[in-house]
C-alpha cells in the first residue's frame, strides 16, 4: 500500500473513531440524566408514601389518644388541655408533611441540575469530538500534501 493511502486511510480512521467517540459520550451522558430523571421520580413517589404514612400514623395516635382521654373521664369536646395536645400534634404533622415536601423539592431541583450537567457534558464531549476530529482531518491533508510534494 501507497503511504499517501495509508496516511489517508490512517486519518480517516482516526478522525470517524474521535465522533464516535462523542457520540458514545453523548449517548452516555442521556442514560445519566434518565436515570436521574427517574430517581427524582421515584424520590417524589416515596416523599409521598411517606408523607401518606405519617397522616395515617397521626390519625391512629388520635384515635388512640382521643380513646385514653374518654377512658380517663376526660371531655374530649370541652377540655382545653386536650383541644391544646391535639392542636399541638396537629401542627408537628403539618409541620412534618411541610419539611418532607421542602426536602422533595430540594432534591428534585438538584437532580434537575444533575441531569441539566450531565446533558451539557454529553454535547461537550461531542462537539469536542468533531473539532478534534476536524483538526485530525486538516492535519492529515496538511502532511498528505507535504508528502505529494
Amino acid at each position: 500500500m501507497e503511504p499517501t493511502t495509508m496516511l489517508a486511510a490512517s486519518v480517516a480512521i482516526s478522525s470517524v473513531t474521535q465522533i464516535l467517540g462523542g457520540i458514545s459520550a453523548k449517548k452516555e451522558a442521556e442514560l445519566n440524566a434518565y436515570q436521574l430523571k427517574t430517581d427524582s421520580i421515584l424520590n417524589q413517589v416515596r416523599a409521598s408514601q411517606m408523607a401518606e404514612q405519617r397522616l395515617r400514623d397521626y390519625d391512629q395516635a388520635t384515635s388512640t389518644n382521643l380513646a385514653a382521654f374518654a377512658a380517663a373521664g376526660r371531655d374530649i369536646g370541652s377540655d382545653r388541655s386536650v383541644k391544646a395536645f391535639l392542636e399541638a400534634e396537629k401542627g408537628k404533622l403539618a409541620e412534618d408533611i411541610s419539611r418532607a415536601g421542602t426536602q422533595t423539592e430540594l432534591e428534585r431541583l438538584q437532580s434537575m441540575q444533575a441531569m441539566a450537567t450531565e446533558r451539557r457534558k454529553g454535547r461537550t464531549a461531542l462537539a469536542v469530538s468533531i473539532l478534534n476530529a476536524a483538526d485530525t482531518a486538516s492535519s492529515g491533508y496538511y502532511d498528505y500534501k507535504s508528502v505529494q510534494k
